[in-house]
């Protein structure tokens, strides 16, 4: 089989390194959709949870007037109605870094046609300049021999590929 030339080895190498880029994009945007939807779910249980602990934090609220609770059960009430909070607080501050996450490796992805297309205009240059070199070549190794004066020549001495000799 022919050699293969520099620039078809380029482009293959290039459209070979996109086709990886693309897959390992796929996976990473897959994993982040699946984390994304993992952290809202676990999210939305802590939201509901901090409902329920300021719903329990408002009855002994109502029970410590009434004298039936102490302030320390009040107060233990009302960390764990803080501590809810910042535990969903930190949920959706990941699910928002998961989003712009997502939507980076979207984008990444967007640009993967025009980075083929340059890939492609690049291989198509290369090739242009390949055959142009090879025409140059083709046309330095032709002579042309211009007699000092016109006339005709009566015989061929030499033939193509013939070595001479000056003189």
């Amino acid at each position: 089989p022919p050699a293969e030339s520099q620039p078809a080895s380029r482009a293959r190498r290039s459209a070979t390194a996109l086709r990886q880029q693309a897959s390992g994009l796929n996976e990473q945007l897959h994993a982040a959709r699946r984390e994304l939807l993992q952290i809202e779910a676990e999210a939305a249980t802590r939201q509901r949870q901090t409902r329920l602990a300021r719903e329990k934090l408002a009855r002994y609220q109502s029970l410590e007037k009434a004298g039936a609770t102490s302030a320390v059960s009040v107060q233990e009430q009302q960390s764990a109605v803080f501590e809810h909070e910042a535990q969903t607080q930190t949920l959706l501050r990941q699910a928002a870094s998961t989003r712009r996450l997502l939507a980076q490796l979207e984008q990444a992805l967007r640009e993967l046609p025009s980075q083929r297309a340059a890939a492609r205009a690049n291989h198509a240059r290369d090739m242009a300049q390949l055959e142009q070199s090879e025409v140059q070549v083709r046309m330095d190794n032709r002579l042309a021999v211009t007699a000092p004066v016109a006339g005709v020549i009566p015989a061929q001495l030499v033939r193509q590929g013939q070595a001479v000799q000056a003189g």
